[in-house]
């Protein structure tokens, strides 16, 4: 595992080259400066894979660039796979991980969300009804975003039931980094669209904020109650709220529930 606190220094603070916010920030940023090379007549990350709705699993994913379109999707999922690999065994050798352990759960972590990602992609499952003539499909479900499900459910069960698994995948299962990381990507990304739609990011700032307003000032108090007055659920005894990401629930298993104790709505 990652234990930045013993390689903290005297003043209480973890060193730069340890620091797992420091890293997600060099990564993302470098990331993001390679995608800028389209600008430059470059594209330096168009062979990174792309997973695509698919009817036929031999064209489910390939490469994300049109300039790479000569590339077959395995060498695409092979080099996007190192890359990552590489990237992250770089920080996670700085900030003290186990190398041997961290490359081998990156591996079975990587392969599963890939797996579950190209399942949920099915056009079955994830065709919108634009598409559905396109791919020659009289149907779909058209859950577009299935693959992220999937993908916590696995997590879930191998937290819960193979515990072992889970142990052995935390040394890799790094979701506040990896997160962190996309973070950097995405702000980095918007910072420079925003540049030329000021109109724009007003308005998504101000929606943004009604957004927030509404969730959590009428939608949560309003289940809460419902939940607690009429279906009488209580607070011991549940798991926390499943978390989104296969990363996240790889973490560590869900403990036990314990008795259910019933708690009085007011105190």
């Amino acid at each position: 595992m990652i234990h930045q606190d013993t390689n903290a220094s005297v003043s209480g603070k973890v060193p730069m080259l340890k620091n797992e916010d420091w890293w997600a920030v060099w990564l993302g940023l470098f990331i993001f400066l390679l995608g800028l090379g389209p600008i430059f007549g470059s594209d330096l990350l168009g062979w990174v894979v792309k997973v695509n709705t698919w009817t036929d699993i031999s064209k489910s994913f390939g490469p994300l660039s049109k300039a790479y379109k000569g590339m077959s999707g395995f060498t695409s999922l092979f080099l996007t796979y190192l890359f990552l690999l590489v990237l992250t065994t770089i920080g996670a050798k700085a900030m003290g991980a186990n190398i041997k352990r961290f490359a081998t759960g990156f591996t079975v972590i990587f392969a599963i969300t890939i797996l579950c990602v190209i399942i949920g992609d099915n056009a079955y499952i994830a065709a919108s009804p634009d598409k559905q003539a396109k791919l020659g499909i009289g149907w779909s479900l058209g859950l577009g975003e299935m693959g992220f499900i999937i993908a916590m459910i696995v997590g879930l069960i191998i937290g819960n039931f193979f515990p072992g698994v889970a142990k052995y995948l935390e040394e890799a299962a790094k979701p506040e980094w990896f997160i962190k990381t996309g973070i950097v990507i995405l702000g980095a990304a918007v910072g420079i669209k925003t540049l030329g739609a000021v109109g724009l990011a007003t308005t998504v700032i101000v929606r943004g904020l009604c957004a927030v307003v509404e969730a959590y000032l009428i939608y949560w108090p309003v289940v809460y109650f419902i939940a607690r007055k009429y279906f009488k659920f209580t607070l011991n005894g549940l798991h926390p709220w499943p978390p989104v990401s296969l990363f996240a629930v790889f973490r560590r298993p869900l403990p036990p529930a314990g008795p259910s104790v019933p708690v009085p709505l007011c105190r």
